[in-house]
């Protein structure tokens, strides 16, 4: 369907935009995760609202729970609490690893996540795949644990080499070492050419008596 790939691709625009500003906005403004992810929200709810308003969203649910009483009771009460506390942490940590990674690694992670979901649907909920899909979702899977591996041994080569800051002391400290060498050598040599000019020269010959 091309206005299924057209939404799917739109979906992952505005994803990587998103991650992207958030980048951005972590290394220009100093707030923590959750006071960023905090002004996000308080800055996107009437932009929600509105969209929900306009689109009779936010008046059919009203309307739903006025008239279904099953959705008054206390169990749908629980799960609606349970999905909107996931949707706040999976929110607040994708906030997270964005600030502390990139948004590329966040991207790759969050890919990750619904490839073991598809998979996991497979044999939940019954969903009965075709070949093309179980090759997209092992190539997609293939990929993410293939950028996990590069990150992984990256890191660890980071943290075997020293730092730009440990190089630069370790020449500081060798040129320190060198100068004071050179100036005790200069001090050495200072020594013993005014020692040898303080000593008396003796005569080659003594001094004839008169006869």
């Amino acid at each position: 369907d091309p206005l299924g790939y057209a939404l799917v691709f739109g979906n992952n625009f505005v994803t990587a935009a998103n991650l992207v500003s958030l980048k951005r906005a972590s290394q220009m403004i100093d707030l923590d995760a959750f006071s960023l992810f905090y002004y996000i929200s308080l800055l996107s709810l009437p932009i929600v609202t509105l969209l929900a308003t306009a689109t009779g969203e936010l008046p059919f649910a009203v309307e739903a729970v006025r008239g279904r009483e099953d959705l008054r009771s206390l169990a749908f009460i629980a799960a609606l609490s349970l999905s909107a506390a996931s949707a706040f942490l999976v929110n607040f940590f994708t906030n997270l690893c964005t600030q502390v990674t990139s948004a590329l690694t966040t991207s790759i992670t969050g890919q990750s996540k619904n490839i073991l979901q598809t998979f996991l649907g497979f044999f939940t909920w019954g969903y009965k795949g075709g070949a093309l899909n179980l090759f997209g979702l092992t190539l997609a899977l293939c990929a993410s644990t293939g950028f996990a591996v590069i990150k992984y041994l990256e890191s660890e080569s980071s943290r075997r080499q020293p730092s730009t800051p440990d190089r630069v002391g370790q020449v500081t400290a060798e040129s320190e070492r060198i100068l004071r060498k050179l100036s005790s050598m200069e001090e050495e040599e200072e020594s013993t050419t005014s020692s040898s000019t303080s000593s008396p020269t003796r005569p080659l010959l003594s001094p004839s008596k008169n006869s």
